[in-house]
């Protein structure tokens, strides 16, 4: 009887029981709302690092298009820099101009006429350029296989175009100092050989050398000119 009445009087084992199993069902269930938390926090790390990732990726991208393209367009103005500038050095280089001539001489003979067997060459060079060109020389080429040099140099400045009164009382100098210089205003260059029998002049030419205000080397030969080395040596 004491035993039913404290059973009455107290908490059963189904109770029990199912207070148990309701701890437990909330602890489950927090549990799982934890795991799901901690899930789904990671997922949104991941995901916010992936769409770093590829945010940066694209900035990578769009940076290396942009560098590309400015590095592109540098090239291409430098390149275009370069070829402006060649010609701009071919046309002041086409701008020399280079005049062959010749003389008979000799001894007059009993009517006093020159036999025309003896001749000497002369080359004359006038810079109708736009600037200074130094280092002037000249060979002539004999027959087509023979090169030599000339005997006599002339260099004849600007002084004709000077007005009357500036140069009354004086002359031009010898001008040593500018040996092989040809500014656009001067007269130009004369260079002359020996006497040479005409049966050494099949197809004569000059060849003459100059450089440029850029330090570019050029040689005149047969109409044409083209851009050497300093060192190069002179061949028919």
């Amino acid at each position: 009887m004491d035993i039913a009445v404290a059973a009455a009087g107290g908490p059963s084992w189904t109770d029990i029981m199912t207070a148990f199993g309701t701890v437990g069902a909330v602890v489950v269930a927090l549990g799982i709302a934890l795991w799901s938390e901690r899930r789904s926090d990671r997922r949104v790390r991941e995901e916010r690092g992936r769409s770093d990732r590829l945010l940066a990726a694209q900035r990578e991208r769009e940076k290396a298009a942009v560098d590309d393209e400015r590095a592109h367009g540098r090239a291409q103005l430098e390149e275009e820099r370069r070829l402006a500038l060649e010609r701009e050095q071919f046309a002041e280089a086409s701008a020399v101009q280079v005049v062959p001539g010749e003389d008979t001489v000799g001894e007059p003979d009993a009517q006093g006429d020159l036999d025309g067997s003896v001749k000497q060459l002369a080359v004359m060079i006038v810079n109708r350029g736009s600037y200074t060109i130094t280092g002037v020389e000249a060979q002539f080429c004999l027959g087509g296989n023979q090169m030599i040099s000339h005997h006599r140099y002339v260099r004849e400045p600007g002084f004709g175009g000077l007005p009357r009164l500036l140069v009354a009382q004086f002359g031009p100098s010898p001008e040593r100092a500018v040996r092989g210089v040809l500014a656009p205003w001067d007269t130009g260059i004369r260079f002359e050989t020996d006497a040479i029998h005409e049966r050494h002049l099949a197809s004569w030419y000059p060849v003459v050398r100059w450089t440029d205000r850029w330090g570019v080397w050029w040689e005149y030969k047969r109409g044409a000119v083209r851009p050497i080395r300093g060192d190069e040596p002179w061949v028919p």
